[in-house]
């Protein structure tokens, strides 16, 4: 498996580290945050490192606006760690929404290109194949 794909594959599971601790709060748990959040940013940045240098030549829009959401949504926690270092205890609910709101979307128009050319690719294959 090549550098790109166990960075991808880092990154997925950074995210689904997230999947236990969202079903412990709905069954109205009180997870350990920073037992989770260590683990999410070591898979997430490691597979960032994993995928870098793979893109040459000019990015598309898209893919800028989508790198510039993603970097803003990661910023919103500076505030939030910031009130933490003071010894406030902000909520995380708070800070959470915007996280997402701006690492979601960017994702997305990260990759559009790649996921459209993935659209045409499957959509090129089922109509090449003959009806029964």
């Amino acid at each position: 498996m090549s550098r790109y794909r166990w960075g991808t594959l880092l990154i997925v599971l950074g995210v689904l580290v997230w999947v236990p601790f969202v079903v412990s709060l709905l069954q109205g748990g009180d997870p350990p945050f920073f037992l989770y959040l260590p683990i999410h940013l070591a898979a997430v940045l490691t597979g960032n490192y994993l995928r870098r240098g793979r893109e040459t030549g000019p990015v598309h829009p898209t893919r800028r606006w989508g790198n510039i959401l993603v970097t803003l949504g990661v910023l919103v926690w500076v505030p939030y760690f910031s009130l933490k270092s003071l010894g406030w205890d902000p909520p995380i609910y708070y800070f959470l929404p915007f996280h997402l709101s701006g690492v979601i979307p960017g994702v997305f128009l990260r990759y559009y290109q790649n996921l459209r050319d993935l659209w045409r690719r499957l959509a090129g294959q089922r109509s090449a194949q003959p009806n029964p």
